[in-house]
């Protein structure tokens, strides 16, 4: 071989979890000879340096691409010159090659972040930048954490310093950037953007979710680009809330997944449910749009592109989270962790405190009262820490409007009444469910009966199962007075009217008749003496009793054991 000629070769290995694979054995580096005196057939007392020892770096085409994250790649320097592993000086009296020694000076990676060592015999990391050095990771150590944080996502650059042991001549130190053999490899990320924090379902809205990679030009020069392909899971609930749907032979329908991908530039939208979106060109970024169709929806997206082989975005910020949740979701209860009720855990809990009642709950579970109820056209959530009753009102806003009659006196128990259409309901109110469902919970039914020639009022039914309230006011001013005119409000026919709206919505959430011997200015109290009617006439009841047996308490919306 000619005098001077040689290959220098820095090999990275591998990457690989210290736990996964042994660490590879470096090669032996050449003991230097045991007297810095030249060797007995040298008889030039200053031997002239050879070519400096020119290191390289070489990095196999299984490593060329790495994925962010905490990975250790071992490195090694060889050195190969003339006959031997050792820088080669020369002797020109005897013309005699001289083999000196060599070890690596330092390593460097040119800013990218990562950090050299080597491990203990007890497999500890031991951050060493120089002869001990064996691998490379691709992490920092950050004190504020106190832990090792990977280094973005990044072409890196590594490049290696080593000097001889000047036994003979001394050459100075070598760069394998000097002459142009420093090693570049790709640490790549593929993301996808979270949900934003703030957002809850609604009707129509539109999400927007972008997934990208980087770096996007690789250490060749090369783009990254890749066709972009987006999944998405959905819930499936029935309708958009609990008691109203869309079904008009649009692709946006209520019906099927709540989470679709809508018609939208530079995507094929493909998938039963329309739920994967292609971009038609590659790219290193895509934006796609995402329609929720239900106040209650709920999923997930994820995005996947060929980066050496299929490659599925990691959740912008994490290093092991593969899905963008819709909505943010952490506590996995199918409710937005936004929602100011979500505190409240299970999305099968229906423990409403208030207002007190003998059983508490209203049927009606916490995800049930996220998802909310069309009232009168417009959606509505629920406060799930008060009790809630549903109402179709057809005698005051449909027989008598603007009379007053209203709901009697039952508001006077504290229950949040939502009055909704006659179209709103199906006997129950929730009855588009699927998700966390408790019970049917019914709609109390408040109408007209005109006459019966012996009551007032009737009810069918208690909650939870549908109520139907009749009131019968033709024979309550045919009855009371002072006109007894069936057709004509006189002022006391409307105080009993209210009396018994009061009496019947009472028995509608469970309530019973209370007799002699209790407190008789509740709207439960039925006379049964001439002394007890003479004075129920006197003063009309106008409210609920809170004692003997205190009918403000004992109501209640939904059965022992759900």
């Amino acid at each position: 071989m000619e005098k001077g000629s040689l290959l220098v070769v820095v090999c990275l290995i591998g990457i690989a979890k210290v736990q996964e694979e042994p660490i590879p054995e470096p090669p032996p580096i050449p003991e230097p000879p045991p007297t810095q005196e030249p060797p007995p057939y040298c008889e030039h007392p200053n031997p002239e340096p050879g070519p400096p020892p020119v290191p390289a770096v070489y990095i196999p085409d299984e490593y060329k691409y790495v994925r962010r994250g905490d990975n250790f790649i071992p490195v090694f320097a060889h050195l190969i010159v003339s006959e031997a592993e050792a820088d080669v000086d020369w002797c020109p009296l005897c013309f005699t090659i001289l083999y000196d020694g060599w070890y690596v000076v330092r390593w460097d990676d040119h800013g990218a972040g990562g950090e050299f060592g080597y491990f203990d015999e007890e497999g500890k990391w031991i951050p060493h930048n120089g002869d001990k050095t064996t691998h490379y990771r691709t992490a920092y150590w950050d004190k504020e954490s106190g832990r090792y944080v990977p280094i973005e996502a990044k072409v890196v650059r590594i490049s290696v310093e080593v000097d001889d042991y000047a036994l003979y001549a001394d050459d100075k130190e070598q760069s394998s950037s000097t002459y142009g053999y420093d090693g570049y490899f790709t640490v790549w990320e593929f993301w996808i953007t979270p949900c934003p924090s703030g957002w809850r379902p609604r009707l129509d809205d539109t999400l927007q979710f972008s997934a990208y990679i980087r770096p996007t030009i690789d250490h060749t020069g090369q783009s990254m680009a890749s066709i972009i392909k987006f999944f998405l899971t959905s819930s499936l609930e029935l309708g958009y809330c609990l008691n109203a749907t869309r079904e008009i032979g649009e692709w946006n329908d209520t019906i099927g997944a709540d989470l679709k991908f809508p018609d939208q530039l530079s995507f094929e939208i493909t998938g039963l449910d329309r739920n994967i979106a292609t971009t038609t060109y590659l790219t290193t970024e895509a934006t796609v749009h995402v329609v929720c169709l239900d106040y209650g929806a709920y999923g997930g997206i994820e995005a996947m592109a060929y980066i050496g082989k299929n490659e599925t975005a990691q959740l912008e910020g994490t290093l092991d989270v593969y899905i963008a949740k819709i909505p943010v979701d952490n506590d996995n209860n199918h409710i937005a962790d936004s929602w100011a009720f979500n505190y409240l855990g299970s999305p099968i809990r229906d423990n409403d405190p208030d207002p007190l009642s003998r059983i508490q709950g209203d049927g009606f579970s916490l995800y049930e009262e996220y998802r909310g109820f069309i009232v009168k056209g417009s959606w509505r959530e629920l406060n799930p820490l008060r009790k809630d009753v549903f109402i179709v009102n057809l005698l005051d806003e449909l027989y008598h409007p603007g009379l007053g009659l209203d709901l009697g006196y039952f508001p006077n128990l504290g229950i949040t009444v939502h009055l909704i259409r006659n179209t709103e309901h199906r006997g129950y109110v929730n009855f588009l469910h699927r998700t966390a469902h408790i019970l049917d919970q019914g709609c109390i039914v408040l109408t007209e009966g005109f006459f019966d020639p012996e009551r007032w009022g009737r009810t069918f039914n208690r909650l939870p199962n549908p109520v139907t309230c009749i009131i019968y006011t033709e024979s309550i001013r045919e009855t009371v007075g002072p006109t007894y005119d069936r057709y004509i409000w006189d002022e006391r026919d409307i105080k009993v009217a209210k009396y018994t709206i009061s009496h019947e919505l009472g028995h509608a959430i469970n309530l019973n008749h209370h007799f002699t011997s209790t407190n008789a200015n509740c709207v439960m109290f039925v006379p049964q003496t001439e002394a007890e009617r003479l004075l129920w006439w006197m003063r009309i009841p106008r409210d609920y009793c809170n004692n003997n047996p205190n009918c403000r308490f004992l109501w209640f919306l939904r059965p022992f054991g759900f």
